[in-house]
Order: C-alpha cells, then sequence, then structure tokens
C-alpha cells in the first residue's frame, strides 16, 4: 500500500494507476452486463473502490499553491450546551451558551470571506468534556454536539485539545464548583473517536507545498494543565521525542506549531505586554530539556499559535542558539467572535494579521534554514 506521513494518505503517483483501475473496472462492467450476479458484484466492488478513493483524496499529505495557503485561526470557542445540568453550572457557564451560532458563521461565511483554505482551532473547543446534571450524574455528549457544529465547516478543519476539552465540571454537595482532568485520557478516547483529525492521536502534521516553500504544520496536544509546571501544563514526553524526531528528519521544512497553553515568554517587542512568566525564569536547565531544548535545537521552527489566556498578543521568544520563535495569540472566539486572526503561508515569508481584519501585524521573512529564520515587522 502506501506511504502514510503524518496521518496522511500519500497520493504521489496514484492518480493515473487509480483510473486505469476505475478503467478495468468499467470495463469488466460492460463485458457481464448480461449476467446478473456478476453485475451486482461489480457495481458493489465499484461503490468500494470509488469510496476509497475518495478517502484517500481527503487525506492527501501534501497540499500544494502556487503562491499563497491561507489559515484562519481561532482558539477558545467554549462551545456548550447547557440544559439539564446542574443550576450551578449553567450560572458559572452560561456566558457560554450561545455560541453555536457564531461558530457556525465563522466556519462558513467567516472563512470563506477570508479567503481561508484550512481553519485551526487551537484549544478549548468545548468548555468542559462532562458536567454534573441536575440530578447528580455526570454526563458527556459536548464532544458530540462540537462534531455536529463542525461538520459544517467547508474547508479542512485542524484542531488542538485545551485544558477545557479534556475537563470534568463537578459540582459539589454542598453546590461548590469542582472542576478536574481526572477523566482526561477518557476524554481525549472520545475526540479521537469523533473528530477525523485526531484518528491517529491528538498529535499531527500537515504539509503544505506554497511554490518551492514546503511548509509544514505540528499541532500538538499541551492541553493538560498543571499549575506546579514551569509552563503552566504538561507535556509528555513521548510527544516531544516524536516531534524532536520530525523536525530533526525533516530540516528542509518550514515548520510552525499550533498548541493551546502558551509557553512563557515576556515583553520582548517593547509594547508593554507579555505572556505569562513565573517569577524566576529562565530557568538553568530550560534550553537543555522538553519544549524549549527542541525550539532551540530546531531554527526550522519559526512560529507558534496558541490560546488559552484570552488576549492578543504577539511576542518573540528568543533562544541561546541566536534565532527566535514567534509565539502568537489570538482572543478567545467565546468572548468576542471579531477574534480571529489569518495566517498566511507564501513562499518567502509568513503574514499574520490582526485580529478581526486582514491587515498585517507581522511578519516573518523565512531565510534558507542556515542561521534561522529573518523576522521584520511591517
Amino acid at each position: 500500500m502506501h506511504k502514510l506521513r503524518g496521518g496522511m494518505c500519500s497520493m504521489k503517483g496514484m492518480g493515473c494507476r487509480m483510473e486505469r483501475k476505475e478503467g478495468r473496472i468499467l470495463g469488466e462492467l460492460g463485458r457481464n452486463a448480461h449476467h446478473p450476479a456478476r453485475r451486482m458484484f461489480l457495481f458493489f466492488g465499484l461503490q468500494i473502490f470509488l469510496l476509497l478513493v475518495v478517502g484517500c483524496a481527503r487525506h492527501t499529505a501534501l497540499v500544494h499553491r502556487d503562491s499563497s495557503f491561507t489559515l484562519l485561526h481561532l482558539t477558545d470557542t467554549h462551545l456548550c450546551h447547557l440544559d439539564q445540568y446542574h443550576p450551578t453550572l449553567i450560572e458559572k457557564r452560561k456566558h457560554y451558551g450561545n455560541g453555536r451560532e457564531p461558530l457556525l458563521r465563522a466556519l462558513t461565511a467567516g472563512a470563506r470571506k477570508a479567503g481561508a483554505d484550512a481553519i485551526v482551532i487551537t484549544g478549548d473547543l468545548i468548555d468542559f468534556f462532562e458536567g454534573t446534571t441536575a440530578k447528580g450524574d455526570v454526563r458527556a455528549g459536548q464532544v458530540e454536539r462540537f462534531v455536529r457544529t463542525a461538520s459544517r465547516a467547508r474547508v479542512p478543519l485542524w484542531l488542538t485539545l485545551g485544558n477545557h476539552d479534556i475537563s470534568t465540571h463537578v459540582i459539589g454537595g454542598k453546590g461548590e464548583s469542582r472542576p478536574n482532568q481526572l477523566r482526561a485520557q477518557v476524554a481525549r478516547a472520545a475526540w479521537i473517536r469523533q473528530m477525523d483529525c485526531f484518528r491517529e492521536g491528538t498529535g499531527y502534521f500537515r504539509d503544505v507545498r506554497v511554490g518551492s516553500r514546503l511548509w509544514r504544520l505540528y499541532f500538538l496536544d499541551a492541553s493538560y494543565r498543571a499549575a506546579d509546571e514551569p509552563t503552566g501544563n504538561l507535556w509528555d514526553r513521548p510527544q516531544l521525542d516524536w516531534l524532536a524526531n520530525e523536525l530533526r528528519q525533516s530540516p528542509e521544512r518550514t515548520a510552525i506549531l499550533f498548541f493551546h497553553i502558551p509557553l512563557p515568554v515576556g515583553d520582548t517587542n517593547g509594547d508593554g505586554d507579555s505572556f505569562p512568566v513565573p517569577k524566576v525564569w529562565p530557568l538553568p536547565d530550560t534550553y537543555q530539556k522538553g519544549i524549549f531544548k527542541i525550539l532551540n535545537d530546531h531554527p526550522s521552527v519559526v512560529a507558534a499559535f496558541v490560546g488559552h489566556n484570552h488576549k492578543n498578543i504577539i511576542e518573540d521568544i528568543p533562544l541561546p542558539a541566536g534565532h527566535s520563535v514567534a509565539q502568537v495569540e489570538t482572543g478567545a472566539f467565546a468572548a468576542d467572535p471579531k477574534n480571529w486572526r489569518t495566517i498566511t503561508l507564501t513562499e518567502n515569508a509568513l503574514i499574520i494579521s490582526k485580529p478581526g481584519e486582514p491587515t498585517p501585524a507581522k511578519t516573518i521573512r523565512v531565510a534558507d534554514r542556515v542561521g534561522g529564520p529573518r523576522i521584520s515587522r511591517p
């Protein structure tokens, strides 16, 4: 069979072979039209074949554009359906209870207006995975409702998980709110079953070629919130080993990361804003392990797009190796439907728009791999 890359079915060289195969099947169908049993067998065989062709085409590994490829970036949609949940839960989360229609508009008319070739949502897709009902039991079903809304998208939809997507919102016996992540693995399993982009796991990549430039988009699971970790979340070792290996094997691909909880970085551009930073930062071993070591070791990574804090921020993460990575947060879509950005990939640049408009906020000029990315602002 054909090589799988990043969870996508490689289609290189398949087109003509599929056409010849389909032609042979149609020919057989015509020659055996007088035989009912053979006709029925070939008819259903052709239907199965065509389904496989469509399935592979849907998961083509490499998207190719001549001049540009545009992503619509949303985050923190916090979609939730609150009927029959506990009154305390409804009271605490009702401000997110009417998010379906704005999200539908963004996935359809909004994407079309932005000229988006794909949509990315970087976590907190829903407000909770499961929660306490009015009867006192715990009910899920939020993932399935999100999937029904997401199915209306008319361009590819690529997602990452956030802390709310794997959280259980429990209401205690005294009416106290006690959200937790004790069933995070159950929640992840539900997302993997329900969403096509997660079918091989919650960390994956997609490849895009614009002109002669190969871009690789990594979608990472940074959803498990951990207050005692300097980065604010728990990066699991298998995922980091996978990411480091893919970057090491593909240095010719310019890489962009998408995940939910931002990395700590101060006010590096002097605009008076910053991402949350621990009191002591960086730590002595920050760049010797984990995600920061990966960023330091691989200058092919030029940007990271995040969510979580519900703010619009752009800061460069300076690294000891001499290059930097732009970290970009878009504000919560659930708080304001104007919180979106376009991300435009070209042969020589990555163009990031201002929130809610196509005007560029930052342009990253992509150099050859020697010396890492050149960064400039409009």
